[in-house]
C-alpha cells in the first residue's frame, strides 16, 4: 500500500504522542467533569470552546456529558487512540516489540538498526514493519483506502 509521507510522518508522531494523548484526554474529561455549569472549557487543542449554551439542558451531569461528548478534541484523541490499541493489538509479538521499542521507549531512543539487532531481523525488515504499522493505523482513521484485506498485513 502507498502511504504518503506526510501521513506516515503524521502516524508516527501519534504513536511516539500515544501515552500523552491518553493523558491528555483523561485530563481535558476531568476538566470538564469538574467545570461549573456555566463555565466554559477551553478546548486548547483546537482552540475550541466547548460550551452547552443553548442547549436546553440545566441539568449539571447531562451537560458536562453532552461537553464530553460535543469534543472534536476528545473524538479525535478517542478515534486515534482506538486505531492505534486496535491496530497493535493485532500485531504479532515482533512487530509489538518494535513498536514499544520504536514509539515508546523513547529514553532509550534506538535506531531502526539497533531496533533489528535486538529483533535479530534487518534494518529493512523494521522499516518495512513500520510503514506496514503506519499504514494500518492510517487505514484504522479512514486516512487511506487499502484493497489488501488486513490480516495480510500482518502476517510474520
Amino acid at each position: 500500500m502507498y502511504l504518503r509521507p506526510d501521513i506516515e510522518a503524521f502516524i508516527e508522531g501519534e504513536l511516539r504522542n500515544y501515552q500523552r494523548t491518553k493523558t491528555d484526554l483523561a485530563e481535558l474529561k476531568i476538566e470538564i467533569a469538574e467545570a461549573g455549569p456555566q463555565r466554559p472549557v477551553l478546548d486548547e487543542k483546537l482552540q475550541v470552546a466547548v460550551s452547552i449554551r443553548g442547549s436546553g439542558i440545566n441539568k449539571p451531569t447531562e451537560s458536562k456529558v453532552l461537553q464530553i461528548s460535543s469534543s472534536v478534541s476528545i473524538r479525535w484523541m478517542e478515534q486515534i487512540i482506538r486505531a492505534i490499541e486496535s491496530v497493535t493489538a493485532r500485531l504479532p509479538k515482533e512487530k509489538k516489540k518494535m513498536v514499544e521499542l520504536k514509539y515508546w521507549r523513547q529514553q532509550e531512543r534506538l535506531t531502526d538498526g539497533g531496533i533489528a539487532q535486538r529483533l535479530y531481523v534487518s534494518p529493512r525488515t523494521i522499516r518495512r514493519w513500520k510503514h506496514e504499522v503506519c499504514g494500518a493505523i492510517a487505514e484504522e482513521l479512514g486516512l487511506v483506502n487499502s484493497g489488501c484485506p488486513k490480516d495480510v498485513r500482518f502476517g510474520s
